[in-house]
């Protein structure tokens, strides 16, 4: 379509007028029909069909959260899809950009990792709608900390591992959504679940039921009726219940006993965990 000031006086006829006025527009009807204009004062320019231009596609490629479904540039038809690409980081000081828009971002470093993100809306930069996608695949604790922006109205974001979050600006500040575990139960806590048998002075053997945890835990006896399970990184402090139920007649208990190991008992004698129940919940 013309656009102003060409749309101010608009009328047709098969003649075009003589000595036209800036901004003046004719739909001339008959030969050399079509939309004219007068940019320059008892000028007329055309004629134009509305949305002329023409053009060849010879190669159409697509990257950076696009795909052809091929693979390949399109060179005549086909279709373009979205894909999220996976941003792996593994330092301890990291920064989300601009840049990391729609990218899955993952952090998988074993110590305490401190991510910065530029305030919302700065220079153009993280405008409202700006969005990534954060998981934490290492033991380490991960904080994100806004430039003057907060995220769900506090200043930073902690999360721990097997957590996600998607944040997300608004222009001016950050939300989040999606947020929690990897919990396939949709719980807000990592879960591990499973039978306990153990004979004899072999290792306990587990069947899972149910594990959210980041790996599988390894099942050992360490001594007579005393027995433990590791897993790096998995058990955080001052979050992780330890739930026994023994399918026997003896008593048989379990507690945490660091970021890596859960222990279980069942007193001076082996043999007595028969289909014991076991739950370990690990809270964010």
């Amino acid at each position: 379509m013309i656009s102003s000031p060409f749309a101010r006086k608009t009328r047709r006829g098969a003649t075009l007028p003589s000595s036209p006025s800036v901004g003046d527009v004719w739909t001339k009807t008959g030969a050399n029909a079509g939309l004219y204009n007068c940019s320059s004062a008892g000028v007329w320019t055309g004629p134009f069909s509305e949305g002329d231009g023409t053009g060849t596609v010879t190669s159409l490629s697509a990257s950076g959260g696009t795909e052809t479904t091929t693979g390949s540039p399109i060179t005549t038809t086909g279709t373009i899809r979205g894909v999220e690409l996976v941003d792996a980081r593994t330092s301890t000081t990291e920064a989300l950009l601009d840049a990391t828009r729609g990218k899955l971002v993952t952090f998988g470093n074993a110590g305490a990792t401190a991510v910065s993100i530029a305030q919302a809306g700065t220079a153009g930069n993280f405008a409202s709608g700006w969005y990534v996608d954060v998981k934490v695949v290492g033991t380490g604790t991960v904080t994100i900390t806004p430039t003057t922006s907060t995220i769900d109205g506090a200043a930073t974001l902690v999360l721990t591992q097997g957590q996600t979050a998607r944040i997300q600006s608004n222009g001016s500040n950050y939300v989040t959504g999606l947020q929690g575990s990897l919990a396939a139960s949709g719980s807000s806590y990592l879960v591990y679940t499973a039978l306990l048998s153990q004979s004899g002075t072999d290792a306990p053997v587990a069947t899972v039921i149910e594990n959210t945890l980041s790996g599988a835990i390894e099942w050992g006896r360490e001594d007579t009726g005393v027995y433990f399970g590791t897993l790096v990184g998995a058990f955080t402090a001052n979050k992780t219940t330890v739930l026994l139920t023994n399918g026997g007649s003896t008593y048989a208990g379990g507690r945490r006993s660091d970021n890596s190991t859960v222990g279980v008992g069942t007193g001076a004698s082996d043999s007595q965990l028969i289909d014991a129940t076991i739950e370990i919940r690990v809270y964010p």
